[in-house]
């Protein structure tokens, strides 16, 4: 008896919340820093798709080569900052 496709979805385990990836089994602090990041770049992207006076794609290329300079941090309380940086740009409205 084989199941469908629907029912693999269901049956698949919930991740842990943020607060335990930390410190839960089988979850490294780098890749719980790796998809708030991929986050935030999809976020900065969509942020993009506003922009009236600015041209985009300059905007996109600046947006890109940002977070591929910081692609190879090593210290997490490097990481933590430029996360942070990143949220702050996104609350702002004002786009540089």
């Amino acid at each position: 008896m084989s199941r469908q496709p629907s029912e693999w979805i269901c049956s698949m385990p919930r991740p842990p919340p943020p607060l335990a990836v930390e410190s839960g089994p089988g979850y490294s602090v780098e890749m719980y820093h790796s998809k708030e990041v991929l986050s935030l770049y999809r976020m900065c992207l969509r942020k993009g798709r506003q922009l009236q006076f600015t041209d985009k794609n300059y905007y996109y290329r600046r947006i890109r080569s940002e977070f591929d300079k910081n692609r190879n941090l090593s210290s997490e309380e490097e990481v933590k900052l430029n996360i942070k940086k990143a949220h702050g740009f996104l609350e702002r409205d004002v786009l540089m």
